[in-house]
């Protein structure tokens, strides 16, 4: 049987903020660039590359803000964030996936720092020696980008899968850097990567698409 790959996009909608919404909810932004529509387009391409493999199943674990009433969600549970993080750890286990991955892009308010780094929950090894390998697959496919490692960290979403399944938050780059520039050569180098380090973490003989 494939393994079930869930691939889940932080946050849930383009950098709009509804009444009642605290900042946290809202995904980072620059200029024409926001977090959610690059996370989303990179989902697509590893749901396509996953595919084309035949060795895993890609399962999308992804709230749709044009799908639900974030304003009726912010008055009954008031943190919309939490709710939507809690939606997605349920989704993927209802669907029984084997590694859940959450992409996301990375803020800061100076503009000089850039790079890649993996966050994981504390004491999940198996989630960082995946981890460990997106970053060395990342190190090959951008060699001049800054490796700012693995972290551990107390993300909602890492907390809650802990002891589920291997699962790693992922941060590729500032949303704010110059590497984005060429957004689909970025992309298809990115997805690329961590196509690469997931076959080679679940031990699957596979060429690179």
């Amino acid at each position: 049987m494939r393994p079930i790959i869930g691939i889940s996009v932080g946050h849930y909608g383009p950098a709009v903020a509804f009444e009642g919404m605290d900042r946290a909810d809202v995904c980072t932004s620059h200029l024409d660039r926001d977090e959610w529509t690059y996370s989303r387009n990179d989902m697509v391409s590893l749901i396509r590359k996953f595919g084309m493999g035949g060795l895993v199943y890609p399962e999308p674990v992804c709230i749709d803000a044009r799908h639900i009433d974030w304003r009726a969600v912010s008055r009954v549970h008031g943190f919309v964030g939490n709710y939507d993080i809690r939606l997605r750890a349920q989704m993927a286990k209802l669907k029984e996936c084997d590694l859940l991955i959450e992409l996301h892009y990375n803020y800061y308010s100076d503009h000089a720092v850039s790079g890649h780094e993996a966050h994981v929950f504390g004491g999940e090894d198996k989630s960082a020696e995946w981890a460990e390998m997106i970053l060395g697959e990342m190190d090959g496919a951008f060699p001049e980008h800054r490796n700012r490692g693995v972290k551990e960290s107390e993300f909602k979403i890492l907390q809650l899968m802990q002891g589920a399944m291997p699962t790693v938050l992922m941060e590729p780059a500032f949303i704010f850097e110059d590497i984005l520039e060429d957004t689909e050569a970025w992309r298809e180098r990115y997805t690329t990567a961590l196509v690469a380090a997931t076959y080679r973490f679940l031990d699957l003989d596979s060429p690179r698409s």
